[in-house]
């Protein structure tokens, strides 16, 4: 059959074009090809991380976005287990040199979320698959039992990220050889995965609800610093929401919505470039070039009023005011003024986007990405590593199975049901924005607001090589 598949490197395609030649559909394609990534794409992506999956239906004509994403850990844990966890939390800094700047992440169980992805990717093949799960593993089941040469990209990002991927002696077992970070070409060979993807085969996401892996993950954190309960696996839920529509040009655009903050900034992001005439602009010239960096520097400027409405706000109105036509009226010309240089000007404002009304189908509506046989499509799917929030402290910050967000999105729908929490939020927000609108100079002093700091961890910052004057340390 015909199709197009992309995705990072040749066994993950190699592995949807398998389902595809079996007759499966394009959920069958990407799920393997997904299992298969988590091996040969090592360097990016895992199978105890989480995603975001958008999928077009023909037979119901609609578009749905799975999300799921991972959720804060520590249900069903009380005050006093939760303050004994986090006493002894495996939870450590290192600093990794990209170059020109420097950035923090934190390891260790203490770091780890509610995994989503096998929950997610099963819920997928339950929904729409053709094919039994044991056939669209079998891809990856191969490169579990084999093993495979570990591909440049997926080498340099490891040997980039060194201090993460050696950071325990079983990680230093896989991605090590002879003390050193697997090179290109390496045989990169992962124990006892080919048992656990033969187990998921067999038992599906119930192998990591309440089955052996399971109990594997939930001693393991209770052993040695983690928060993992058994409550946290058991009550997972993929969640299915409606796509966030974006008319653009005559063509309707579907994004996905919070957890993921990308949809929302993408489509504000055309907002803003549906305004000018980019038509005119010859394709990679400086003043294209300018145009897209000046409408996505405004995109970033314009991203404080969106994080301050949905904390205050319940997340569909947020989304609402932050891409109506006329939102935010004090940002709208901020993101303009780097263009007012005259109507007749190719870069100067045009015309305001055009009005849809959501949840109407249009007939200029496209979908992305290749349909299968059924007219099915995947137009987006993400997947990241489970190495989340506890980055950035948020045991202090959020309550236990609160969904978390890719990109820095501070909340989700499953955060509305707790006024208390909203409240916290809201109060929490707006001093956080009072201390950045202080100098810099005066952030520090003992009797201002700071960012909230972990609890006592070891310091394993790795000094850069070149001097660090000029570089900005953050935390993701």
């Amino acid at each position: 059959m015909q199709g197009v598949i992309a995705g990072g490197g040749p066994h993950t395609v190699q592995a949807g074009a398998a389902m595809l030649r079996q007759g499966g559909n394009a959920v069958d394609a990407i799920v393997a090809a997904a299992f298969a990534s988590f091996i040969a794409e090592i360097g990016v992506v895992h199978t105890g991380g989480s995603g975001i999956a958008q999928i077009f239906d023909p037979a119901s004509q609609r578009s749905v976005v799975y999300d799921f994403f991972s959720n804060m850990p520590g249900l069903g844990l009380s005050a006093e287990s939760l303050t004994t966890r986090l006493k002894a939390i495996d939870f450590e800094r290192v600093t990794i040199d990209f170059g020109a700047t420097t950035q923090d992440f934190y390891l260790g169980r203490g770091a780890v979320a509610v995994p989503g992805n096998v929950f997610g990717l099963c819920a997928l093949v339950d929904d729409f698959g053709s094919l039994p799960l044991r056939i669209i593993l079998q891809p990856a089941l191969d490169l579990a039992q084999q093993g495979l040469p570990m591909a440049p990209f997926q080498a340099q990002t490891c040997r980039l990220l060194g201090p993460i991927y050696t950071h325990t002696p079983a990680a230093r077992t896989i991605f090590t050889k002879n003390g050193d970070i697997l090179d290109e070409g390496d045989h990169l060979f992962i124990p006892g995965l080919f048992e656990t993807l033969s187990q998921l085969a067999e038992e599906g996401d119930a192998l990591l609800r309440n089955g052996s892996l399971a109990q594997a993950l939930i001693s393991d954190h209770s052993e040695n610093g983690g928060l993992i309960t058994p409550r946290d696996l058991q009550s997972y839920r993929v969640y299915h929401n409606d796509p966030i529509r974006v008319l653009y040009r005559g063509h309707e655009v579907l994004l996905p919505p919070p957890c993921s903050a990308g949809g929302v900034l993408t489509g504000f992001t055309l907002k803003l470039l549906a305004e000018f005439d980019a038509g005119s602009l010859r394709h990679g010239s400086a003043e294209q070039m300018q145009l897209f960096y000046e409408v996505m520097a405004a995109t970033t400027r314009a991203r404080v009023h969106w994080e301050t409405d949905l904390a205050q706000l319940p997340v569909h109105v947020a989304m609402a005011r932050f891409l109506s036509a006329d939102s935010c009226p004090v940002c709208r010309p901020m993101c303009v003024t780097p263009f007012a240089r005259g109507n007749d000007h190719p870069l100067s404002p045009t015309k305001r986007p055009e009005q849809h009304q959501p949840h109407q189908r249009d007939r200029r509506q496209r979908h992305g990405g290749q349909p299968d046989n059924n007219g099915r499509r995947i137009g987006r799917l993400h997947f990241a590593r489970n190495r989340f929030y506890p980055q950035q402290y948020a045991w202090r910050r959020r309550r236990q199975s609160a969904r978390l967000a890719s990109m820095a999105a501070r909340r989700t729908p499953a955060d509305h049901d707790d006024a208390h929490h909203c409240a916290q939020r809201r109060q929490h927000t707006a001093r956080r924005w009072q201390w950045w609108q202080r100098p810099h100079s005066q952030r520090h002093h003992p009797g201002h607001i700071q960012p909230a700091r972990p609890p006592t961890a070891p310091d394993r910052r790795r000094q850069p090589a070149t001097p660090a004057c000029g570089k900005r340390r953050t935390a993701v």
